[in-house]
């Protein structure tokens, strides 16, 4: 009898019902932190003799540890641990245990019935030879076969970390490629731009050679200071010189020149100097044409050919008409005409 007056075998059961670990009435029959997980799955026809290896696995891991396996606050939570969840290793929460025994338990642990001894026998002798010092014949599990298991544990959780592997694995791949295409197109765009250039500056140096042999000076050399300073070489050097060397100075060693004007066909060319002295050129030619100086003593003289390109006026400082040349004669000599005022 009890303390309480009870019977000894009423106080027993009592503490088998409070007791989390143990089978209650009315419950998954056999004890949560010992089943095995098929039985925890409720697939009885899974259970035989392996279930015992795993059983036993728990008593082992117990002994090692002080604790089961796995263990929470109601059953239903240890059955879930049990079907899901891997045990943690003898050997983290023992440091003391051999590794070879750590081996043993674990693999009686198994979650998967043919990774486990194939039957008790097979465990005894496993212990026998770590008890007398020999190879057992168990090895630890392998991170893959760790990862593998996770895998299946988690399908969902693993379909997208292999999703963002192979997109992470496409970007690495990519990048290298993107970088090699636009480092191609920029190469490609600058060689255009080149040759683009250099076909500029092929025409621009066609005109100046044109403009030269058709007597136009300031096209010419337009043509020629235009060209890009990169570009130029030997053929731009040539065609400068022959430009510079094919121009002829018209008042050598004269008075400065007040004015100059040409004619609105190109025909002439008209220079008054600071003393009046008027002089008409053939631009063609650069023959002088006409030569006269001004009697009266007028100060800035301007001279300015009419629109009719059939005579040259010349005005002085005041905008008033002093005299004018015409170009009347077909053999392109001038005269001068009185005008007045």
């Amino acid at each position: 009898m009890g303390s309480r007056g009870l019977p000894i075998s009423a106080l027993r059961r009592k503490k088998v019902e409070n007791d989390s670990g143990l089978t209650r009435t009315g419950a998954v029959m056999g004890t949560p932190s010992y089943m095995p997980p098929e039985q925890a799955a409720g697939r009885i026809s899974d259970v035989g003799p392996l279930a015992d290896v795993y059983s036993l696995g728990v008593i082992l891991y117990c002994l090692l540890t002080g604790r089961p396996p796995f263990q929470a606050a109601n059953p239903m939570d240890i059955l879930l641990q049990v079907l899901e969840k891997e045990p943690v290793s003898p050997l983290a929460l023992n440091p003391a245990i051999p590794r070879d025994l750590d081996t043993i338990c674990l693999k009686c642990l198994q979650k998967g019935r043919q990774h486990r001894y194939n039957s008790a026998g097979d465990l005894v002798r496993d212990l026998h030879c770590f008890l007398t010092g020999r190879p057992i014949t168990s090895r630890p599990i392998t991170r893959l076969e760790r990862l593998t298991k996770l895998c299946k544990r988690h399908p969902l959780i693993t379909s997208l970390s292999i999703l963002l592997g192979l997109t992470l694995l496409l970007i690495i791949m990519a990048t290298p490629i993107v970088v090699v295409r636009e480092r191609a197109l920029r190469q490609t765009a600058e060689q255009e731009r080149q040759l683009s250039d250099q076909r500029l500056y092929q025409a621009q140096l066609a005109r100046a050679q044109t403009e030269c042999k058709h007597v136009e000076a300031a096209s010419a050399w337009k043509a020629l200071s235009d060209t890009s300073g990169e570009l130029r070489g030997w053929e731009y050097r040539y065609l400068t010189h022959h430009f510079q060397s094919g121009r002829r100075s018209l008042c050598k060693g004269g008075d400065p020149i007040e004015s100059v004007a040409i004619s609105p066909d190109g025909k002439f060319i008209a220079a008054v100097d600071i003393n009046n002295m008027l002089t008409v050129w053939n631009s063609a030619s650069l023959d002088v044409v006409y030569r006269d100086r001004s009697d009266s003593e007028h100060i800035g003289l301007k001279l300015s050919f009419a629109d009719d390109e059939a005579s040259l006026r010349c005005v002085d400082g005041g905008g008033l008409l002093r005299y004018g040349i015409s170009l009347r004669n077909k053999n392109q000599r001038l005269s001068e005409i009185p005008i007045g005022k």
